[in-house]
């Protein structure tokens, strides 16, 4: 029920009115019986307030609501401008808009949005007044992708475009081809916001077109067999095209002339490839159609021979042990320097794993890290790091694509070894240039008293210095106060004599007792001597040898130091930075080196330590700490992981923190050494061979790859969270898949398209792991050219509107006026709000003025008991004031009347 108040305004709960103006009587007699007349009076501006604020409030419950009406046309004109709308059809639908807008009345008003795969304002909200004419530039020339329709968007941006009170329709010009998007919620909005929907379809048929359906190879061949190439091609017309194989962006076949009939039909080609590793091919038809983006299509074969690997080392002894032992396994091994890995994904991708033994990350690009956690992530295949003094945290793996993918972190959490530190400076006359502001000399300084302070009291460290001659020489001691007094003195002078100077320090540290010994080298490697016999024997005493090398530098003898020495070398060329990275150098070496005999224990029993109980001892590792979800297989004595295993992502990885030389010297000649590898490696390699549980099918749905799984029974897959499906896109980037179970044996997912390409998906469970490849060779608009008709009818029937409507149909005006009633209620309770507020702080400042008042008059009340005798005196003198000041009145006023 509504009481109207005024023909503009009604309202929705009318009692609460009609209490407030009960209770106004009754409000004015509290007000009058609680004050005197003199209070009354001072207080009428606050009962205006108090009153106005009550009325707001009252207003607010009673739910006033302004109507307004109208009988002005809006419109929204949508124009389709994807890639799948030849240009005839666009043109043909801004003249359409133009016609309409001319059968409009000067009043009405208009905006247009072009939209493809989003959508775009082109003409904003206008009178047919001001703007009477629409021009092809305004819509053709937005820069909005083109390869997608989402008509949902569009009609939604239009909807709040479009004003409360008028009579809004929106016309849609499109084939109807959407491929983004849901339209079914946005129906609703429009039809809650009574905004009809009329629906122009254009034509999107052609008259000479030829699309590549699809281009259909086997996923996974022998090497050397023989296989078919199909290419299914949907014509439009009969015609003769040429034809173009592909394999790897190379021709396979010479340019084949075929005649096409209407309709579809297949071509099939025969290969044999005996190259192992992934094959692309493309199929590419030349014709004089109206759209050749289509005209090609892709698809992905796997050439297969059993297991290939790809062991990456520097030391030639490892990778010839690692590769014999694993070729004696039917395994085929390729062994690179980290100098050598490849940079081709392409080229990667043909090994089934990755063994690393003792690489550094500063061997190895960003980019080629990021490779090889792409390509155990995505693409399901396997890593295996064996360590080694350059590995793991000493190998500068701490957030890193290698530190990601390992099942260990690279900061120990347990106490490190006792440590022995020999920093042996060059003070050769280079030392004495200056690298901006600086001193290269008092760089190095700056850097030793850093590396000292890093060190713990317990560690011990010593300086040997060089230049023709040994100069400073301090054993290695705990007194860190002694070493840093005594750097303070170190000059450049002539000569550089290294030879010497290693053997110097050689001597001084091998004496300590620390269970780890170590000389860091700070040079620019100019010196003779025979290094190669020196750095042997150093290294047999475990004593490790790390170069930084400065300036201008003969990195060869430097690199052959650290090598031989077993420890790191580091090219510094930026010599401001020599501080913190020699001050790195020896926080590594204090972190993470133990070295020291111990029988590592088993402890966990899995398929990789079938048939072995113990392992022979070790002399030393790299200390790391297990991720939460690593596996640890052996440990130390000291419960580090020595060896560890965990999945990541599609693939698999192991650690194993010690090495296949000095520290694992005992495991090599141990019998079950070959067996321990294999099963090792043979961990880690993909298992889309292990069982065959469930099948995986991909399909294009729009804008969108969906993903299906179907479990061959109700075994193959526990539930949801152990199913994981990845997909692997054209850049080699990836992501997860969101799985939703629809029925005990049936999974469904999909991700959007990101671009044209192959894609990989690839699902796994605990037992199984299946591949499947799509290739999205074009955008979806160009895979069809039929008007959907049906989505448009049904846009029309559930918004009121019309389908195929006429120029009339679309410009018709309803007799009935729009009528919208607008709730005035939150405009009354911020009114309520600002008007009680103010009333609160008038209050406030009439009490301070009265309790001014009554103090006054009490302290002169006071006053003038405590002096009655002055009381009558002030009152004279205040009445011999008043008579001066009439005196000085006339007399002013008489000086103004004389001339």
């Amino acid at each position: 029920m509504a009481l109207l108040l005024l023909p503009m305004f009604s309202l929705a709960s009318p009692i609460f009115l009609l209490v407030f103006l009960l209770s106004i009587p009754l409000f004015l007699l509290i007000q009058r019986w609680g004050k005197t007349q003199s209070q009354s009076e001072k207080r009428n501006s606050l009962l205006l307030l108090r009153f106005a604020s009550l009325a707001c409030l009252f207003l607010a419950l009673a739910g006033v609501h302004r109507k307004t009406q109208s009988s002005q046309l809006t419109f929204a004109f949508l124009v389709d401008i994807s890639k799948s709308i030849p240009e005839a059809q666009k043109h043909f639908a801004i003249n359409q808009i133009n016609t309409i807008i001319d059968s409009l009345k000067p009043t009405d008003r208009y905006c247009v949005i072009s939209f493809a795969k989003q959508p775009s304002v082109s003409v904003p909200l206008v009178a047919v007044q001001n703007n009477p004419y629409v021009s092809p530039k305004s819509i053709l020339g937005n820069a909005i992708a083109q390869n997608g329709t989402d008509l949902a968007s569009a009609i939604q941006l239009a909807i709040s475009i479009l004003p409360e009170v008028a009579q809004k329709r929106v016309v849609l010009f499109s084939d109807g081809l959407q491929n983004t998007g849901q339209i079914d919620s946005v129906l609703e909005l429009a039809q809650a916001s009574e905004i009809r929907v009329l629906t122009i379809p254009i034509l999107a048929e052609r008259k000479n077109e030829i699309i590549v359906q699809k281009l259909q190879v086997p996923p996974k061949i022998q090497k050397g067999r023989i296989f078919k190439v199909r290419a299914t091609i949907e014509n439009t017309m009969d015609q003769t095209v040429s034809i173009n194989l592909y394999r790897n962006g190379v021709p396979v076949i010479a340019q084949k002339k075929v005649v096409l009939k209407s309709g579809q039909q297949t071509i099939v080609f025969d290969q044999q490839i005996f190259d192992i590793g992934n094959h692309e091919f493309q199929v590419e038809v030349i014709a004089d159609d109206e759209v050749s983006e289509n005209n090609t299509g892709y698809a992905l074969v796997e050439i297969s021979d059993g297991s290939r690997l790809l062991c990456v080392t520097s030391d030639k002894f490892a990778g010839q042990t690692i590769k014999t032992v694993l070729e004696a396994s039917n395994f085929s091994v390729d062994v690179v320097t980290p100098s050598s890995f490849p940079i081709d994904f392409a080229q990667l991708q043909k090994n089934e794993a990755i063994v690393m033994i003792n690489v550094s990350a500063n061997e190895l690009s960003l980019l080629q890290m990021n490779q090889i956690e792409t390509y155990v992530r995505d693409f399901g295949r396997g890593l295996v790091v064996i360590g080694g003094n350059q590995s793991f945290g000493r190998g500068a793996y701490e957030d890193t694509s290698f530190e990601r993918i390992l099942p260990l972190k690279m900061i120990p959490k347990t106490q490190k070894e006792s440590l022995s530190v020999l920093m042996l400076i060059d003070t050769s006359g280079s030392m004495a240039n200056y690298v901006e502001s600086d001193q290269k000399i008092g760089l190095a300084i700056e850097g030793v008293r850093l590396a000292v302070n890093a060190l713990g009291e317990a560690d011990l460290v010593g300086v040997v210095s060089f230049s023709a001659s040994i100069g400073l020489q301090i054993p290695p001691t705990t007194d860190h106060q002694r070493v840093l007094k005594a750097i303070g003195t170190l000059r450049p002078r002539n000569g550089t004599q290294l030879f010497p100077a290693l053997q110097e320090a050689y001597k001084l540290v091998k004496e300590t007792e620390a269970k780890q010994k170590h000389i860091v080298i700070l040079s620019d490697g100019k010196s003779d001597g025979d290094f190669e016999s020196l750095t042997t024997q150093i290294a047999k005493n475990d004593v490790t040898i790390t170069t930084l090398a400065i300036g201008d530098v003969a990195q060869d003898l430097l690199q052959t130091i650290a090598r031989n020495g077993k420890g790191r070398y580091v090219h510094v060329k930026d010599m401001t930075q020599l501080p913190r990275v020699l001050a790195e150098e020896v926080h590594q070496i204090q972190e993470y080196t133990v070295q020291e005999m111990f029988v590592p224990r088993l402890h966990q029993t899995t398929r990789i330590l079938d048939g072995i109980s113990q392992t022979p001892h070790l002399y030393g590792y790299i200390a790391t700490s297990r991720k939460e979800t690593g596996q640890v297989l052996i440990k130390s004595h000291k419960d580090h992981p020595i060896l560890a295993v965990w999945d990541c992502g599609l693939g698999r990885s192991v650690a194993f923190t010690s090495d296949l030389k000095g520290w694992g010297r005992d495991w090599i000649r141990w019998e079950n050494f070959g067996k321990f590898w294999i099963q090792v490696v043979s961990s880690v390699l993909p298992r889309s061979s292990i069982g065959n549980n469930f099948d995986v099918q991909t399909s294009i749905n729009g804008a969108y790859i969906g993903v299906t799984v179907e479990a061959k029974n109700l075994r193959a897959i526990n539930d949801s969270s152990e199913l994981l499906v990845r997909a692997s896109f054209p850049n080699h980037h990836g992501q997860l898949v969101e799985m939703i179970r629809t029925t005990p044996t049936h999974y469904e997912g999909r991700f959007e398209i990101d671009e044209l390409g192959v894609y990989l998906i690839t699902a796994k469970t605990t037992g199984d792991q299946q591949t499947a490849c799509l290739v999205v060779p074009y955008s979806s608009e160009l895979a069809n050219f039929e008007t959907n008709q049906q989505l448009l009818r049904k846009i029309a029937n559930q918004t009121n509107g019309t389908f195929k409507p006429s120029i009339a149909e679309v410009a018709s005006r309803s007799d009935q006026l729009v009528q919208k009633a607008k709730d005035l209620a939150p405009m009354f309770l911020i009114i309520c709000i600002i008007v009680f507020v103010l009333e609160m702080v008038i209050r406030q400042f009439r009490f301070r003025d009265y309790q001014s008042t009554v103090t006054r008059e009490s302290t002169t009340e006071q006053w003038s008991m405590q002096n009655p005798e002055l009381t009558g005196q002030k009152l004279e003198i205040d009445s011999s004031i008043q008579k001066l000041l009439h005196v000085k009145r006339q007399a002013t006023t008489n000086s103004q009347m004389t001339p």
